[in-house]
């Protein structure tokens, strides 16, 4: 039972340092994009391949703030601003985390 209980945890962990990976790259890509690139250097991950099962709730707002800045629905500044806010929550403490 240990050990299933081990290979949750392990994965959880995984995949919690993905979103952080994910979450740190589109930041990193939104700061550096020009207006030209937008559709090509951010909608890159619109057809990445998410396997989160712990953190699924996640993907759909992840992906339709990535979609709002190729069409144009909010600008890079704003991404910016979500994207780092999401961070600061997933960086947080746990006793800081919403119920």
């Amino acid at each position: 039972m240990l050990s299933v209980a081990m290979q949750v945890i392990r994965n959880f962990t995984k995949e919690f340092d993905d979103v952080k990976h994910m979450s740190r790259l589109l930041l990193s890509a939104l700061e550096e994009v020009k207006e030209e690139e937008i559709q090509e250097k951010i909608g890159i991950f619109a057809r990445h391949e998410f396997e989160w099962d712990y953190f699924i709730d996640l993907k759909k707002p992840f992906l339709s703030l990535v979609r709002q800045v190729c069409t144009g629905e909010i600008p890079v500044s704003s991404a910016i601003d979500a994207i780092k806010s999401f961070l600061d929550g997933l960086e947080s403490e746990p006793q800081n985390w919403p119920d």
